[in-house]
């Protein structure tokens, strides 16, 4: 491998920009990574009941279908993957750790991420 001293100049620059043009863009992803995780984070920790965790999951691409089983509605993201949403009478919260699998769920297939 050749020593830093034997490439050109005019190449020396370029892989000088090259290398700062991705740090540069490390640091955009890793900031816009850092913005979405603190939004889930209050989306996962705030109580929510079934309807609004509907309503969170149409905005980000899913799709509420009726299901067989206990459960009567299923989230199916565009890839087809699919998760239960208990639905609790009269504006009953989801319990803590359901709503946590379920947002986490939302969050790890939803359509809007890149």
């Amino acid at each position: 491998m050749r020593y830093m001293s034997e490439i050109p100049l005019e190449s020396q620059n370029l892989i000088k920009e090259f290398l700062a043009q991705q740090v540069a863009e490390e640091q955009e992803r890793e900031k816009q990574k850092q913005a979405c995780k603190r939004v889930e984070d209050r989306m996962i920790r705030k109580p929510m009941t079934a309807r609004e965790v509907q309503r969170y999951a149409k905005d980000l691409g899913f799709s509420v279908e009726s299901g067989k089983g206990r459960h009567g509605i299923h989230l199916v993201s565009a890839d087809g993957r699919e998760c239960p949403l208990p639905v609790h009478g009269r504006g009953r919260t989801l319990a803590n750790g359901t709503q946590h699998s379920i947002m986490t769920f939302i969050n790890q297939n939803g359509a809007s991420r890149a």
